[in-house]
C-alpha cells in the first residue's frame, strides 16, 4: 500500500465527482471556425459507461443544468441509428432532461435493422432539408453517437465541402455559447484533420492510405485521414486512445499534416473544452494524452518507417487542465508530487507485449516511470509478423512531473507532464530456442 499522504480533499472531489447521480438544475470553412467563440466541447473517448455522471454532468451544467437543456441528437454515425438515437435520449430523461425538450435528428447512411417498418438509410440527405435544421433553432446541446466518423461528414458536409443547413446551425449553436458532444466517432470528427483508420505499426511504418472501404478497415492498415468538422481548432483529436494504442497512429498524422499539437483521449474519458477560457479539463476514469511535437526532429524513409526525437508527451487524468493559450497543464490539487517521492523501484522498464507488467502507455509512463526510483527512462517495443519494427523510448527530463491521488476509493489516479520520447526503426529477429 502506498504511504503518500492522502490530501482529505481527495475524498470531497471523489464524492462531488465519481458518486454523484444528480444533475445540478438551474436557471464557411473548417479552417475559419471562430476559435474564440463562447461554446462547450464535451468529447468523450468512445465506450462511455451509463454510470459516469461526471461526464453527464459536465455536459448539462455546460448548458445550465436539466431544466435549461433542449438537446438535439444526431446519430449519423452509427449502424443502428434509431437504436442508439434512443439510448442516449432515455438517458437525458433519466437525468431529469423533459422528453419534449430532446430531439433525435432523422440523419443516417444506413438502415437500422432493430426497427421495422421504416429505413433510415432514407435520412442519408436531411441535413440540407429546412424542416430538420429548423428543430435546431431552440437548442443549446448537440450530441454525436457513435460509430463511424465518415458517416457524420458524409451526411453534414456538403459534396462542394460547404456546410449543410443542419451543419450551418451546429455551428451557430456553438459559437453562440452552447454546447457539442460526441463519442467515438463523435469525438473524431471535432478537429480539423480527422483520422478515419488505421494502427500505430502500419502508421509508423506504412503511412496513409487514400481508400477506405468500411469500418472493417478502421482497427489496422495505413491511416485514412480526412477533414473533420472542426469544432476543436487547436489540434488532432484521436480517440479509444490507450485501449487500441494509437499513439503512434497520432505522431506520423501531426507529422504528415504539420500539426503541433495531439490529444488522444481513453475510453469512458472526457476532454471538456470552453472556448471562452481556451482551456480544457480532464473527466472520467482514464486520460487524455497530449502530443506536442513543436520541438520535434521526425523524418520518414520510405523503408525503414519513421524516426523521432524530442516528442513532448503529457498525461492528464481527472481533474488536470490544459492551457491552449500557453501550454501551462495544472494537476488537480489534491494530487501530490511523485518526483523525489516516488514509491518503486523497479530498474530497467521494458514492455514487450501481453505479458508485460503495466503493458498500457498509462501504465508504463506512471508506475514505471515517473512513480519509479530506479529508473529515469522506459522502452517499449512495436513489431508484427516480419522482420522490422520500432523502438520506443521515454525520458525524464528536468521539465518532467509527476503526480498522484487515490481516487475513487483507492485507485490509483497519476498526472505524468513532459516525458520526453523519441522512435527508432529497428530489425527484429525471432528464433526458437
Amino acid at each position: 500500500m502506498k504511504s503518500k499522504l492522502i490530501p482529505t480533499s481527495i475524498f470531497i472531489f471523489l464524492f462531488l465527482i465519481f458518486n454523484s447521480t444528480k444533475i445540478k438544475a438551474s436557471n464557411k470553412e473548417i479552417s475559419q471556425i471562430n476559435k474564440s467563440g463562447s461554446g462547450t466541447l464535451v468529447i468523450v473517448g468512445g465506450a462511455l459507461a451509463d454510470s459516469n455522471y461526471a461526464v453527464f454532468n459536465a455536459m448539462l451544467n455546460s448548458v445550465g443544468g436539466v431544466n435549461n437543456a433542449k438537446v438535439a441528437i444526431i446519430p449519423a454515425a452509427s449502424s443502428k441509428p434509431s437504436r442508439y438515437g434512443t439510448l442516449f435520449k432515455n438517458k437525458m430523461t433519466e437525468l431529469g432532461v423533459d422528453s419534449k425538450a430532446i430531439h433525435i435528428l432523422p440523419i443516417a447512411v444506413t438502415d437500422d435493422a432493430s426497427t421495422k417498418g421504416f429505413d433510415e438509410s432514407t435520412w442519408i440527405n436531411n441535413a440540407n432539408d429546412i424542416k430538420f435544421a429548423k428543430q435546431l433553432s431552440d437548442k443549446n446541446l448537440v450530441w454525436f453517437t457513435g460509430g463511424d466518423q465518415t458517416r457524420i461528414t458524409r451526411t453534414l458536409v456538403n459534396q462542394d465541402g460547404s456546410d449543410s443547413l443542419v451543419l450551418e446551425q451546429l455551428r451557430r449553436i456553438y459559437n453562440q455559447g452552447g454546447t457539442i458532444g460526441g463519442t467515438s466517432a463523435g469525438a473524431a470528427i471535432m478537429s480539423n484533420s480527422m483520422v478515419a483508420s488505421g494502427d500505430s505499426f502500419s502508421a509508423l511504418k506504412m503511412g496513409f492510405t487514400d481508400h477506405y472501404n468500411s469500418m472493417d478497415e478502421q482497427e489496422n492498415g495505413p491511416v485514412l485521414l480526412s477533414k473533420g468538422l472542426g469544432f476543436f481548432a487547436h489540434g488532432v483529436i484521436d480517440q479509444h486512445f490507450d485501449r487500441k494504442a494509437r499513439l503512434g497512429r497520432l505522431i506520423a498524422v501531426l507529422h504528415k499534416q504539420n500539426e503541433k499539437l495531439g490529444f488522444g483521449i481513453d475510453e469512458d474519458t472526457a476532454l471538456v473544452f470552453n472556448a471562452s477560457s481556451n482551456t480544457f479539463t480532464v473527466i472520467g476514469p482514464g486520460m487524455v494524452t497530449v502530443v506536442d511535437i513543436s520541438n520535434s526532429q521526425i523524418r520518414r524513409d520510405t523503408t525503414k518507417g519513421l524516426t523521432a526525437n524530442n516528442i513532448d508527451i503529457s498525461l492528464l487524468s481527472s481533474g488536470d487542465s490544459f492551457s491552449l493559450s500557453t501550454k501551462k497543464i495544472a494537476a488537480h490539487k489534491s494530487k501530490v508530487s511523485t518526483i523525489n517521492h516516488e514509491i518503486y523501484s523497479v530498474p530497467n522498464p521494458i514492455v514487450s507485449g501481453t505479458l508485460s507488467r503495466n503493458s498500457m502507455l498509462k501504465q508504463l509512463l506512471t508506475y514505471d516511470l515517473i512513480d519509479n526510483k530506479a529508473a529515469k527512462s522506459a522502452k517499449s517495443y512495436l513489431f508484427n509478423d516480419g522482420n522490422t519494427g520500432f523502438e520506443l523510448i521515454f525520458k525524464q527530463t528536468p521539465k518532467t512531473k509527476g503526480y498522484w491521488a487515490y481516487f475513487d476509493g483507492m485507485k490509483d489516479f497519476y498526472s505524468a507532464f513532459h516525458i520526453d520520447m523519441s522512435i527508432k526503426p529497428i530489425l527484429i529477429e525471432i528464433k526458437d530456442l
